[in-house]
């Protein structure tokens, strides 16, 4: 992370064993970024695992949900609707 600039870290003043490690500007603007794709993926997460049964009748949903459209494809859809 520090070397994509992420993060960047320190000793502590008083113990030198310790390391501080803060965000960048730009780890808060990749956050910002990230919101949207999070806010997709957990609405793809949402829609594999809306099931209303009992638990091997829902599982067996969620296979075939993920079957038909996986989560990565799921969540390409969702951020190409924007």
């Amino acid at each position: 992370l520090e070397e994509k600039n992420l993060v960047k870290s320190s000793s502590h003043k008083v113990d030198g064993r310790k390391r501080l490690i803060d965000l960048t500007p730009k780890a808060f603007k990749t956050i910002e970024k990230m919101k949207p794709i999070w806010a997709k993926m957990i609405k793809g997460l949402e829609e594999i695992t809306d099931t209303k049964n009992n638990l091997m009748k829902a599982m067996n949903e969620v296979e075939e949900k993920i079957r038909q459209e996986s989560f990565y494809e799921r969540t390409n859809r969702m951020l190409k609707k924007k």
